[in-house]
């Protein structure tokens, strides 16, 4: 059995596969620096979360999860947006995420130019999750 955490990553990955195929290409948890080739890309990461207690029975988990969008255009700002926007309009549309999830909101965001080659561009843009879980599970 999965954690509704991982159920819930397994279908971002999946919804932006699909919504952005011929577009850019998706990663999960890519730790590596992105290719020449991979541009433009998405990594999806989780970052920090906490847990509250909601009831007897269920706790409120909070997730910070980032859309780290790769981009190497000149310049790089309209096509980061515009993948962004083609992946945020995708995530909030999908009926089997929002059954995973009690609210999916974006927080802040930043640019990050990449030092080496001021023609690469990383939009980072995060999400807070919250969604319920028994306190018997995970």
């Amino acid at each position: 059995m999965t954690t509704k955490l991982t159920q819930i990553l397994d279908r971002i990955d999946v919804v932006l596969k699909a919504a952005l195929a011929g577009v850019c290409l998706v990663f999960r948890d890519r730790a590596d620096a992105q290719s020449l080739e991979e541009a433009p890309c998405i990594n999806v990461v989780a970052r920090d979360g906490t847990t509250t207690q909601f009831s007897a029975e269920f706790d409120q988990d909070e997730q910070q999860i980032e859309l780290r969008v790769y981009v190497r255009e000149e310049p790089g700002t309209p096509e980061a947006e515009r993948i962004h926007q083609l992946a945020h309009q995708a995530l909030v549309a999908d009926a089997p995420l929002k059954v995973l999830l009690d609210s999916l909101r974006r927080t802040d965001h930043t640019f990050d130019p990449e030092p080496a080659d001021t023609t690469s561009l990383i939009k980072v843009q995060r999400y807070r999750a919250l969604y319920l879980t028994p306190v018997n599970t995970l």
